[in-house]
Order: structure tokens, then C-alpha cells, then sequence
């Protein structure tokens, strides 16, 4: 073996370990740019499902808020409701407790009966 033929291999060698340090730098290089795909994804995905759920809210809390007015109205009817019966039915009720007041029926109480 000549001494050309050492340095040919040793050549050869060198290129080699060239090329494997090529590829793991090139390797890094494309998982570090993946990794920056995939987060750039996931942030876009992110904004735009928050946006949809934004979305979604103001949708169906102004339903509600919609709700809720109905519901209050129907209550403050219905009170105003029940104050006019009152208001009708006050005078009634004053004269029962009076009669019952100053006519009382004295009855044994359902207990004591036996």
C-alpha cells in the first residue's frame, strides 16, 4: 500500500465524516424549524378557536339576557297581580278577622277529642 492510497482513504474518511456532520446539523436544523411550524400552528388554532367560542358566547348570552328580561317582566306582572287581589280582597279579610275576633265559637280542638 502506497502512500498515495493512505491518503485517499483518509480522504475518503474525512468527507464521510463530513457529510455525517452535514446531516446532523441539517437534521437539527429542520426539527428545530418544525418545532416552530407546529407552535406557529398551534397558536393560529388557538386564537381561532377562541375566537369561535367568543363568538359563541355573545351569541347565546344575549339569548339569555333576553331570558332573564322575559322572566322579570312575567314576575313584576304577577306581583302587580297579587297586590290588586290584596288591595280587593283586604276588606274582606279585615271583616272575617273582626267577626271572628269578637263572635268566637268555642269547639274542642280535632286532638282532644278522643
Amino acid at each position: 500500500m502506497g502512500l498515495g492510497n493512505f491518503w485517499l482513504e483518509r480522504n475518503i474518511t474525512n468527507k464521510h465524516l463530513v457529510r455525517s456532520s452535514n446531516f446532523a446539523e441539517d437534521r437539527t436544523q429542520r426539527l428545530k424549524e418544525a418545532k416552530l411550524d407546529a407552535a406557529k400552528d398551534i397558536k393560529e388554532y388557538k386564537q381561532k378557536k377562541e375566537k369561535e367560542l367568543k363568538e359563541h358566547e355573545a351569541q347565546f348570552s344575549g339569548s339569555n339576557d333576553d331570558l332573564e328580561k322575559a322572566a322579570e317582566s312575567e314576575v313584576q306582572t304577577e306581583l302587580v297581580e297579587i297586590d290588586k287581589s290584596a288591595e280587593a280582597k283586604k276588606e274582606d279579610v279585615v271583616k272575617l278577622l273582626l267577626d271572628a275576633i269578637t263572635h268566637p265559637k268555642p269547639e274542642l280542638h280535632v286532638n282532644a277529642r278522643a
